[in-house]
């Protein structure tokens, strides 16, 4: 039988598709155990209430591990969605893991933020300095106004690689792939919150 182009490891796209392809086996059960609403094409019927079956937590997957097992499934949909070659899919992959990290780092740096502002914010006595709290503001306004000219920066270089119909079904494999995400994440997180 002859030998899968796609599963070569000879080469940096090689080890790149199959280290992809074994993110994605995982996924695939993640995906399974999270019910069939996530198969729902962008556009299609609202998802139904699922059954108790569907509804089932994901075993021991913490939603870091979940994320991180969701960006190589994306990267081995991206492939098949945007229909790229061998060549400019090994820059994809490489484009697309640096926007996958300045996105990760742009919400790691807000919800810290956040989180202080939570904190400043719920203390009742007068030992809050309400300047420190408008100075936690500041850093807020500035952290996103630079995440987002980051992650705008990195997006276009994405986009760079694509002809225009590609850049079409980006933008809807993206907006698909944010809903299954939020909902794994979700689910990772009440499967966490269960007592053992």
């Amino acid at each position: 039988m002859a030998r899968d182009s796609t599963t070569r490891t000879d080469s940096p796209r090689g080890m790149t598709r199959a280290l992809g392809a074994i993110g994605a086996m995982t996924m695939g059960t993640v995906l399974t155990l999270s019910g069939p609403a996530l198969g729902q094409p962008v556009g299609g019927e609202p998802a139904r209430r699922q059954p108790q079956a569907a509804r089932q937590p994901m075993g021991d997957l913490s939603p870091a591990e979940v994320q991180r097992l969701f960006d190589a499934y994306t990267l081995v949909q991206a492939q098949e969605m945007l229909q790229l070659d061998d060549e400019r899919y090994g820059q994809f992959v490489s484009r697309m893991k640096a926007l996958q990290d300045a996105r990760r780092r742009a919400q790691v740096g807000r919800q810290r933020i956040i989180g202080e502002l939570v904190r400043l914010s719920n203390q009742q006595d007068s030992a809050v300095d309400d300047q420190l709290i408008s100075t936690r503001l500041d850093e807020l306004d500035a952290h996103d106004a630079q995440s987002t000219a980051e992650i705008r920066e990195v997006f276009e270089q994405v986009d760079g690689l694509l002809d225009l119909r590609q850049r079409a079904r980006f933008r809807a494999f993206e907006q698909q792939m944010e809903r299954r995400k939020l909902d794994l994440l979700m689910r990772a997180g009440q499967s966490a919150r269960r007592p053992r």
